[in-house]
Order: structure tokens, then C-alpha cells, then sequence
């Protein structure tokens, strides 16, 4: 009899610790941020947090995450014996010690979370605060029970909207569709986030098209990984660069033949800002290029202009040529 492999199941509830911290927190403060906190982040990477010194490593996307009590043992620099520190139990060895939890509470830790990140997608479940961790992963697991591998927002939002009167009991019904109401509002902010940094790299690729226009020159990974998660696809963000060519000279043409006339006359436009040689260069080549199309014989400089504007010339009826005067 073969063996059947069993799908892994992606929980959302995988965030959430079922046992707390033993850590004793001395600092009076409101007893309800001591209690078990919980987060949802709807972003497209993991939250790297182990520099923070909240409790966690990191905080995955689209699983609800439990923010405990935290404290640590570090160098005493507190010579006033402040409340909130717990002097080290081995004064022989890390005398020097103390346990610092002033300000590592668990409101504390996820209002740190909701400050950095709540602009791209991270929200605090407050209907949670001080429900049992299992009760927590039961709601959770209900809206939703498997995160879709290649699932976008949209998927997402269906799921949850699909899920929020599954498997509840009566008593928690209202509580079920709240904390619903927040993961799909988490969602929505991640969705939007995620179009405004798309639109930010669409506009940086235009201006790396354009003339001395710094830019990146193309998607980035992580790019292509958001686009996919906000639902569109690599064409609604990528440069037709063949289209923006034509159209700059389309836009050459049109000033060249606003110049024609003065040009015919023998009078040379002047310039209001003074280019660079290398940009002179540039301009004479598209220049150049714009009125071959036009029908013109003009070639693409050989040589770099050396600042400075060359007169066209004039003829006389006899067919002799000069300068114009100085």
C-alpha cells in the first residue's frame, strides 16, 4: 500500500503561542497591557523584529500574531534601582546584571508594531485582547484555514468574507465577524500600499527613459512578487520604451518646426539655459536623427561640441559665402 503524502496546511493561528511568558512585569501601568496582545500583517515580506527586543524574531504575513510580556537580561546602567528592574540571581557571575522590562509590555510591543507598520497593512486586533491564545487560533483558522500559496488580496478578502460566519458558536459570533472585519481592513490598506510602491517604481523606470533622468532600469524581484499579490500583471507596470522614443521624438519634431521659420531667416534661437557638452551633444544627435526623418540631410555630429554654438551660414546672390557679423 502506498504511501499518500499529506498536504501541509499554511495556518493563519501558527503566529499565536500558546503559553505566555512567566516573566513578572514590576512597572504599574494599565493592567490590560500586560494582557496577550494580537496582530495581523497583511504585507508582501515577514517583519524582522529581533532588533527590537519585543519577543519576537518576526512577524509573518497573513497570520495572526500573539505580542506577549518581554524583557531581557542586560547591563545595569540604572544606578537609581528604578522600578522594572529584577537585579540577576547570580551576583557572583552577572552581578552586573538586571532584568529590564520597562516599557516591553505586550500593549507596548504591539502599538511599536502598529506605529511602523500600519500604513502598509498591519493592524492590532483589539477585540482579541485577553482571549485565551486557543480561542484566538480557533476564530482565526475558521476566516482562514489555509493562506492561498499563490493567492492575492482580492483571494484573500473572498476567503475571509467566505469564512466569517463558519464554525462559530453562538456566543462568539459577533467577536468572529469583528476580528473578520479587521483582517479584511488589513488587507485593503496592504492592497493599496503595495499600487502606490508599484506606481513609485513605474514613474522611476519612465524617468530613467527620459534624457539625464536617473531611475531604476527595470522591475526588481520583490517588484514582481507585489505585483503579483496586488493582482495585476508585469505589462501594467512595465516601460514601452519603443512608445516613450517616438514620443519624445514626436516632441523634437514639433519644436523643430516651430524653429523652421527663424532657422530659414538665418537667426539662431537663443538658448535660455546653458546645457553641458556632453548634453549639447545629445541634443544635436536627436536633432540630427529627427530631421532625417523629416526629409532633411542632416548627419549626427561626429565630433563633441565644445560649448558653443556654431552660426548657420548665408548666401548672397552671387553664391559666395560669410559670415554674419559679430
Amino acid at each position: 500500500m502506498s504511501a499518500v503524502k499529506k498536504k501541509t496546511i499554511n495556518r493563519a493561528s501558527s503566529g499565536i503561542k500558546r503559553i505566555r511568558n512567566e516573566n513578572v512585569l514590576l512597572r504599574e501601568v494599565d493592567p490590560n497591557e500586560k494582557k496577550m496582545h494580537y496582530v495581523f500583517w497583511a504585507g508582501l515580506d515577514p517583519i524582522p523584529c529581533h532588533e527590537q527586543n519585543i519577543g519576537l524574531a518576526r512577524v509573518e504575513p497573513f497570520k495572526v500574531t500573539s505580542v506577549d510580556n518581554w524583557g531581557c537580561w542586560t547591563r545595569d546602567q540604572d544606578d537609581k534601582g528604578s522600578s522594572g528592574l529584577k537585579r540577576h540571581p547570580d551576583r557572583a557571575k552577572r552581578g552586573g546584571e538586571v532584568y529590564d522590562t520597562r516599557g516591553k509590555e505586550a500593549g507596548a510591543n504591539a502599538e511599536w508594531l502598529e506605529r511602523c507598520y500600519a500604513g502598509k497593512g498591519l493592524v492590532i486586533l483589539r477585540d482579541l485582547t485577553a482571549i485565551e491564545p486557543d480561542l484566538a487560533a480557533t476564530i482565526t483558522d475558521n476566516l482562514i484555514p489555509d493562506i492561498p500559496e499563490d493567492g492575492d488580496y482580492d483571494t484573500i478578502i473572498e476567503l475571509i468574507d467566505k469564512n466569517r460566519a463558519n464554525n462559530v458558536s453562538k456566543e462568539n459570533a459577533k467577536l468572529q465577524d469583528k476580528v473578520a472585519n479587521k483582517l479584511i481592513e488589513a488587507c485593503e490598506i496592504g492592497k493599496a500600499a503595495g499600487l502606490n510602491e508599484l506606481s513609485s517604481k513605474r514613474s522611476e523606470i519612465q524617468e530613467r527613459h527620459v534624457p539625464n533622468g536617473k531611475g531604476i532600469p527595470k522591475l526588481d524581484d520583490r517588484a514582481r512578487r507585489l505585483i503579483r499579490l496586488v493582482g495585476k500583471t508585469t505589462a501594467d507596470y512595465e516601460v514601452d520604451t519603443k512608445a516613450a522614443g517616438d514620443a519624445a521624438a514626436a516632441q523634437v519634431g514639433k519644436a523643430i518646426s516651430a524653429m523652421m521659420p527663424m532657422m530659414q531667416q538665418g537667426q539662431v534661437p537663443q538658448v535660455q539655459n546653458l546645457m553641458t557638452p556632453e548634453q549639447m551633444e545629445q541634443q544635436a544627435t536627436i536633432f540630427a536623427l529627427t530631421m532625417q526623418k523629416m526629409g532633411f540631410g542632416f548627419a549626427p555630429p561626429q565630433g563633441q561640441i565644445q560649448g558653443q554654438v556654431i552660426p548657420p551660414t548665408t548666401t548672397k546672390p552671387s553664391g559666395k559665402s560669410t559670415q554674419p557679423p559679430a
